[in-house]
């Protein structure tokens, strides 16, 4: 069980609490647009845009994009799995439980030592 929750406090500390998916600013862009009226289309190779300021302009717009993709995928996997991880470990919880109560406190008391907040415990420790 100690495993388990340290699992969860692990995925818990990774995730950015400032991240909100349906924040449009924090989405990343399908397309970037050339700054400018260059008459280049979305998705213009950097190397074909001859002026090197509009260039270093786009391939910034295309670096920052970039990272808001990468940041996005990353805390929605973050947050699927600590949502499977936490799925699993009350399982775990309630198989003990079930198979062994007198086991109970003693799980109970290894929870509460380990780091996991009030609430994630008592999620834990609620019937799916």
């Amino acid at each position: 069980m100690e495993a388990w929750a340290s699992v969860l406090i692990a995925l818990q500390a990774a995730k950015d609490p400032t991240f909100d998916p349906n924040d449009d600013a924090q989405r990343p862009s399908w397309t970037i647009d050339v700054p400018g009226r260059g008459g280049y289309p979305s998705g213009t190779d950097p190397n074909d845009i001859a002026d090197p300021k509009l260039r270093a302009e786009y391939e910034q717009l295309v670096a920052a994009n970039t990272a808001k993709t990468r940041r996005v995928n990353y805390q929605a996997e973050l947050r699927n799995l600590y949502r499977e991880a936490m799925a699993r470990t009350s399982v775990a919880l309630h198989n003990v439980n079930s198979t062994c109560p007198d086991d109970e406190q003693a799980l109970r008391s290894i929870l509460h030592h380990s780091g996991l907040t009030d609430g994630q415990i008592e999620k834990l420790s609620s019937p799916q």
